[in-house]
């Protein structure tokens, strides 16, 4: 994966340690680039890998009480 993203400005890659998922961190402004990159490789795959395009939580954590 990291090769696949060598030429992007990505902020970062990691590999889950509980599972096999991918998160890579994009500013907004290389957003489209880096996404059309990741689809079309998930296309390519055999058995394609779900790309899920998430935002970033904006409010933060919340308390609740009951």
């Amino acid at each position: 994966m990291s090769a696949l993203l060598s030429d992007f400005p990505i902020i970062g890659c990691v590999l889950s340690g509980a599972g096999s998922s991918v998160l890579t961190i994009v500013h907004m402004r290389h957003r489209a680039a880096v996404l059309k990159c990741l689809q079309t490789w998930a296309a390519a795959q055999s058995d394609p890998p779900a790309v899920l395009d998430l935002s970033v939580d904006q409010e933060g954590l919340k308390v609740t009480y009951e």
